[in-house]
C-alpha cells in the first residue's frame, strides 16, 4: 500500500477490502493530528484512540489538535479521551497540560468532564486541574460528578482546602452527595479535620434545606465516623418521609453505607413488618442486606408469612434478607418449597436458590413444570 507524502499534508492510507481501519503510518498519523483543516485532524483523531495506535508517540501531536481545536465541542471530547490513553508512565508535560487546560471552565461539561475521565485513568490530578474538577462535583449532571469524585478519590487530602471551599462558596441546596463524599474522603481518618468537616456541615444545615441535601450531609457525617445522630436521621426519612423518592433515596444512602449503618436495623425491621408495599419491601429489604443486620432485627416469621402470600416482588426480596441468616432461617425453607409448587416461572428460581442456601439441599421438584405456566 502506498501513501501520497505531496506538501505538507500526506494523505492517510486508505483501508481496501477490510470492515477493520488500518492504523496509520506513525508519521501520517502525527501529521494529521496538527493539521489545519478540521476534518483531517478529526479522521487522524479516531485513528488514535483505535487499539492498538502508537498514542505514546503521539503526545505532542495531540496538545497541538487540542491548540487547534480550541472551542469545537465535537472534537475536544475525543481528544481528551485520547489523551487519557497514553501509558501512565510514558506521559509527557505537555500532554498533561494540555489535559490540564481542557479540564478549565472555559470549557464544555463533557470536554471537561473526559478531561477529568482521562486524569483519573492516568492516575494524576496537577494543582492546576484540582479547582476545575472540583467545581464538577456540584455540577448539574450527576454522571460527571462522579466522574470528578473518581478524579479526586485519591488525592482527597491534599487538596481538602480546594473542596470546602468550593462547597462553602455555593448555596446549601447546590450541595451535592459526590461533593459531601469527597469532603468525608479528605479527612482521610484524621479526628481534627473530621471534627472540622462536622462543624462546618452542621453550621451550614437548617431545617430549610432539601431532603436530598440532608441525606448527603447524614452520610458524609457517618463516613467520618461523626454520624451516631445522622444514622437516625436516615432512618426516619426512610420510613416516614412523605414523598417515596425521598424514602428511597435514604434507603440507598444507608445501602451505600453498609456496615457503617448497622445501628439502623432495628428501625428498618420494624418498617419492613409494618408495610406491604412491594417496592418499600423491596428497598427495605435490600437495605438490611447491605448494612448486614443482625438476626434479632430481622422478623424472619414475618418474611416467611410474605414469602408464602406475598406477590412475588415482595416474595423475592424477602428470600434475599433470609438468605443473609441461613441458619436462623432455615425453619422457612419448608414454606419455600411449598411456595415452589405453585409458583410463577418468574419467581421459582429465586426460591430454589433460596432454598439450597437455607437448607443446602436441591429442592425436589426444581425441574417439575409450574402449575402456573
Amino acid at each position: 500500500m502506498s501513501t501520497s507524502t505531496s506538501g505538507s499534508n500526506p494523505a492517510a492510507p486508505t483501508p481496501v477490502g477490510t470492515a477493520t481501519p488500518q492504523q496509520w503510518p506513525l508519521d501520517v498519523l502525527q501529521t494529521h493530528l496538527g493539521s489545519p483543516d478540521a476534518t483531517v485532524r478529526a479522521r487522524a483523531l479516531a485513528m488514535v484512540v483505535l487499539p492498538g495506535a502508537p498514542i505514546d508517540d503521539c503526545q505532542q501531536a495531540l496538545a497541538r489538535a487540542a491548540e487547534l481545536s480550541a472551542g469545537d465541542d465535537t472534537v475536544l471530547p475525543i481528544v481528551a479521551v485520547a489523551l487519557g490513553g497514553i501509558t501512565p508512565k510514558s506521559l509527557a508535560r505537555e500532554a498533561l497540560v494540555a489535559l490540564t487546560r481542557l479540564a478549565g471552565p472555559t470549557h464544555s461539561l463533557p470536554v471537561r468532564g473526559f478531561a477529568a475521565h482521562s486524569m483519573f485513568r492516568l492516575g494524576v490530578l496537577p494543582p492546576e486541574a484540582s479547582a476545575p474538577v472540583v467545581e464538577l462535583l456540584l455540577c448539574e449532571e450527576e454522571r460527571w460528578r462522579k466522574v470528578a469524585l473518581l478524579c479526586i478519590t485519591p488525592f482527597a487530602r491534599p487538596y481538602a482546602g480546594a473542596i470546602i471551599g468550593a462547597i462553602a462558596g455555593v448555596v446549601v441546596d447546590r450541595w451535592t452527595v459526590e461533593a459531601l463524599q469527597a469532603l468525608a474522603l479528605s479527612t482521610d481518618g484524621e479526628a481534627a479535620a473530621a471534627r472540622t468537616v462536622e462543624s462546618f456541615i452542621m453550621a451550614r444545615l437548617n431545617e430549610r434545606s432539601s431532603v436530598s441535601v440532608l441525606i448527603a450531609s447524614y452520610v458524609a457525617l457517618t463516613a467520618i465516623g461523626r454520624g451516631d445522630g445522622a444514622i437516625r436521621a436516615l432512618v426516619t426519612v426512610a420510613t416516614t418521609a412523605g414523598n417515596g423518592a425521598d424514602r428511597l433515596a435514604a434507603l440507598g444512602a444507608l445501602c451505600q453505607l453498609g456496615p457503617r449503618a448497622v445501628a439502623a436495623a432495628d428501625g428498618l425491621g420494624q418498617a419492613l413488618a409494618a408495610t406491604q408495599d412491594p417496592e418499600s419491601e423491596e428497598a427495605l429489604c435490600r437495605a438490611l442486606v447491605q448494612i448486614k443486620a443482625p438476626p434479632d432485627a430481622v422478623r424472619f416469621q414475618h418474611s416467611a408469612a410474605r414469602i408464602a402470600n406475598g406477590p412475588d416482588r415482595s416474595a423475592a426480596a424477602h428470600c434475599m434478607l433470609l438468605c443473609l441468616h441461613p441458619s436462623s432461617s432455615s425453619s422457612a425453607a419448608a414454606i419455600i418449597a411449598s411456595k415452589f409448587e405453585t409458583a410463577t416461572d418468574a419467581l421459582r428460581p429465586v426460591l430454589a436458590s433460596t432454598f439450597k442456601v437455607l437448607s443446602g439441599r436441591e429442592l425436589p421438584s426444581v425441574h417439575a413444570p409450574s402449575a402456573n405456566a
